[in-house]
């Protein structure tokens, strides 16, 4: 397998398998996967892990934006990656995390990416994933 693909594959089963442990403790995940996570049927389901086999979170679809805009535009082209995620968000997407969403909800977001840091300072939000950035 190329790095390439090894890579996209990497960050596909990281993200469908990465919710069974976020947010808890280390003794939590001991105590829920004694033997660990292997395959997706090992994840326990709660409120924060209510996907259905065969769905992930918002980081696989983020990344299939980045993707969609290397193939065609044939380079990093910022506003085409925050079109594409903001279309992503309006089409009934599932996983979206919070402050994704707080962030691509913003009117603006598509023209004046580059000012959300202020927007977040001037909001005194200070807890944002590095994936909303955009």
């Amino acid at each position: 397998m190329s790095y390439g693909k090894g890579t996209i594959c990497g960050q596909v089963i990281g993200d469908v398998l990465g919710p069974g442990t976020e947010g808890m403790t280390e003794k939590e995940i001991s105590q829920k996967y004694p033997n660990g996570i292997t395959h997706y049927s090992d994840i326990f389901q709660d409120r924060h892990r209510k996907w259905k086999i065969g769905d992930w979170p918002d980081d696989t679809d983020m990344m299939r934006c980045i993707l969609d805009t290397f193939v065609a535009c044939l380079k990093d082209d910022t506003f085409d990656i925050t079109r594409r995620f903001k279309e992503w968000m309006m089409n009934g997407i599932m996983g979206i995390g919070r402050h994704t969403y707080n962030v691509m909800a913003l009117s603006d977001y598509t023209k004046q990416y580059d000012i959300m840091p202020l927007n977040w300072r001037r909001k005194r939000i200070y807890l944002c994933k590095s994936h909303s950035v955009g």
